[in-house]
């Protein structure tokens, strides 16, 4: 445990004084605040269903497919390349620890971006007080629900990143990689439940439905979660950071 930490604590620094966190960070920001512009934009001009930030957390998908391969492509690839790894794997620590103290050290990262947002979120939009007079802005399952969903769906995407890393010492290929799985996680559910609906049956769709995430996250902004989702994305993780493992011992086999 003590040597998991000391790696752990290596990692977290290794982010703080990387020109390319902030970089990242920037661009993460950006991404968000032009999303909350946008969407403010359209909640003024057009009557919504949804609340404000419901509207916004539903773009939530935007920054997560621009910003995770950004943040995890260099977790092992730098690593690989520099030689750093393999003056880690000389300490006796297992692999899983190694796997676990990157994934743990990014994942907070990718927490703390989001946190930030909640300063956009809780900015008062002064040009438009009748919204927030009206209740339309904000309700607190909304911002429960949406962040609650953004953080436990990050536990795969982040996962998953950090296994298309191990794979190559190449970080523009391993951010590749990550940005077309996770696009093609986003895309996926749509696709199939309109392929289900059109001609499958009911029973069809009501299994691949929830397996949407734009539907997922429509339900966590209402307060509505399903626990198979739940464990879906735990046990996803888990998988992904242990397809991790094994790829770091044949990288060094």
């Amino acid at each position: 445990m003590k040597k998991f930490c000391v790696l752990f604590k290596y990692e977290i620094h290794k982010l703080l004084v990387s020109p390319s966190t902030y970089f990242i960070a920037a661009i993460f920001t950006a991404i968000l605040a032009l999303i909350y512009v946008f969407t403010l934009r359209e909640f003024i001009v057009n009557d919504q269903d949804f609340t404000f930030v419901h509207a916004f957390l539903r773009h939530c998908w935007i920054p997560i497919l621009l910003g995770v391969p950004l943040l995890t492509m260099r977790t092992f690839s730098e690593d690989y390349k520099t030689g750093t790894m393999q003056s880690v794997k000389t300490i006796a620590i297992g692999d899983f620890s190694i796997v676990s103290a990157k994934f743990l050290a990014t994942y907070l990262f990718y927490a703390t971006l989001w946190a930030s947002s909640l300063l956009l979120v809780f900015f008062p939009p002064m040009s438009i007080p009748t919204i927030m007079q009206g209740g339309s802005f904000l309700a607190t399952f909304n911002l429960v629900g949406g962040y609650f969903y953004i953080l436990l769906s990050g536990l795969m995407f982040i996962s998953m990143s950090i296994f298309f890393s191990s794979l190559t010492e190449n970080q523009i290929l391993s951010g590749s990689l990550a940005f077309i799985a996770i696009f093609a996680t986003f895309l996926s559910g749509p696709i199939f439940s309109s392929k289900i609906l059109s001609s499958g049956t009911f029973m069809d769709h009501a299994f691949v439905r929830p397996l949407n995430i734009f539907h997922q996250m429509d339900n966590a902004c209402l307060g509505v979660f399903d626990t198979r989702i739940i464990v879906l994305y735990i046990t996803l993780s888990l998988l992904f950071l242990a397809f991790t493992k094994v790829s770091l011992e044949k990288k060094f086999s």
